[in-house]
């Protein structure tokens, strides 16, 4: 279906879902479907609006608003936005947004512990979201009635691509202090013969993943 808000450009089209009760007992499933192509004057305001919003920004930029806070997305940017509560997301130069509003007995679970750190979500990979927003977008496109099972099965592995980069990042965060503390016993020990797997047992990891962090963080 072609969308009527103002500022979707020619190429947008939206979807709508009505899930069945055993669904809404069971599933996570999707309510509305978009992809949208935007101008300036994208703006969409609502106090309320009962099911949660993944939001991929595909191309161009533009703001998110809610909880009382305003920030800047980009193209990349993944933003989780709970629409039972007051919300605003627009652009000001155009942007390119593929997007799902969705709910279900584990919406609520998933949004919680995607967003323990925030809203935005930036991830490294965005190849298996982006898939799986696509392969959403494609099952109402070809017109074809899809199991909603399936339809859950599509958001539950975008959710789990989301919460297993979660937690790459948070592996990431901590990589910094172990390559440090191997320098420091390198430059402390320059006239030992030191090997790569005493200084990945250090680090309580692989001499292989040793190996390959060191390199990205160091260059060596």
């Amino acid at each position: 279906m072609i969308p009527d808000d103002t500022g979707t450009l020619p190429g947008s089209q939206i979807y709508f879902h009505t899930a069945s009760n055993l669904a809404k007992q069971l599933y996570l499933y999707p309510t509305y479907i978009g992809h949208f192509f935007c101008d300036s004057r994208y703006s969409i305001s609502r106090k309320r609006f009962d099911s949660f919003l993944l939001l991929y920004i595909t191309d161009g930029s533009g703001f998110v608003e809610s909880g009382g806070r305003r920030f800047p997305v980009r193209q990349g940017d993944i933003v989780l936005i709970d629409c039972y509560l007051p919300h605003r997301y627009f652009t000001l130069s155009g942007w390119e947004i593929l997007w799902v509003h969705f709910d279900g007995v584990m919406a609520r679970g998933f949004f919680d512990l995607l967003t323990r750190n925030g809203l935005l979500l930036r991830l490294e990979d965005h190849y298996a979201v982006m898939r799986g927003l696509r392969r959403l977008v494609r099952s109402f496109d070809e017109k074809e009635q899809f199991p909603e099972a399936l339809l859950s099965k599509y958001l539950n592995d975008i959710f789990t691509a989301l919460i297993l980069s979660s937690d790459r990042r948070a592996e990431i965060s901590q990589r910094p202090s172990a390559i440090d503390e191997s320098i420091q016993y390198i430059s402390e020990h320059l006239s030992e013969e030191i090997s790569l797997e005493l200084l990945a047992s250090q680090a309580h990891l692989s001499p292989f993943y040793f190996s390959r962090l060191f390199k990205h963080e160091t260059g060596f």
